[in-house]
């Protein structure tokens, strides 16, 4: 058999994927670039407004997709997710753990409970569901693709907002990511995460601002970053492009982390 053009590579016709608070942000740009890509996407969030919104401009992108609402922090709804999928398309290859929260607050004014709210999130959701969407591949001999979005922040302490949730949390998935490359690598399944920096999302909040502008002249290409880079990000650790790539974590912030 002749070996796939390099284009092809990229080719996820066929691949069913299953997204985390896929319905806006970082997360909508990873659902929309792996359906133009070929695969079938189901989004899971919490806010059915912007899911049905979400859906739409996929099918109207020429893609397939689905919704489930769904708390990434239960397990019960992490077992709902991984059979809707798979009832629905028939399987599941990809798993894109994008999920997140972040709370701006110095660490001796924080409660434990907001410090858990953002772990949970951050962290704990991404053994939630990869684990249980691993049992499904194991059981299935699916050699699948898991992307988790972590952050730069989990090699740094961001100026000038305290986050030391956040950073815990992400530099935490950084290394879940690789335990999980290493434990599952003998099923085919392999395990990556796209670190990303500043990228131009509601989470950021208005671009007119200080803390904005501020971000911006730290970074040295002195731009925030679009969701659809991260999406074609998704697309190579998704795809047969990646074949040889298991536990990497690929840093996208414009060099923020240079300096």
């Amino acid at each position: 058999m002749a070996e796939k053009k390099v284009l092809e590579l990229y080719d996820l016709t066929g691949k069913v994927a299953l997204v985390t608070g896929g319905n806006s942000g970082i997360g909508f740009g990873c659902a929309l670039s792996l359906s133009q890509a070929g695969a079938k996407v189901v989004i899971m969030a919490r806010n059915e407004e912007r899911c049905k919104k979400s859906v739409q401009t996929i099918i109207d992108d020429g893609g397939e997709a689905s919704y489930i609402i769904g708390d990434v922090t239960s397990c019960d709804d992490a077992v709902a997710a991984t059979k809707f999928v798979v009832d629905t398309y028939g399987s599941i290859d990809i798993l894109v753990n994008n999920s997140g929260i972040c709370i701006n607050k110095p660490a001796h004014e924080m409660t434990y409970d907001e410090y858990m709210r953002v772990m949970n999130v951050d962290l704990h959701s991404i053994f939630i569901m990869s684990t249980e969407v691993a049992r499904y591949m194991i059981a299935n001999g699916i050699k699948g693709s898991m992307i988790n979005i972590t952050s730069m922040s989990a090699d740094i302490v961001n100026d000038p907002q305290p986050q030391c949730s956040y950073n815990s949390a992400k530099a935490g998935a950084n290394m879940l990511t690789k335990s999980f490359a290493k434990e599952w690598v003998e099923f085919g399944i392999r395990v990556n995460a796209i670190a990303p920096g500043y990228i131009h999302t509601p989470l950021l909040g208005d671009e007119n601002s200080e803390i904005y502008q501020h971000w911006v002249s730290c970074t040295p290409m002195k731009r925030t970053g679009a969701p659809a880079e991260m999406g074609a990000l998704a697309v190579y650790f998704a795809s047969d492009a990646s074949t040889f790539t298991t536990g990497s974590v690929f840093r996208a912030d414009g060099g923020y982390t240079l300096i």
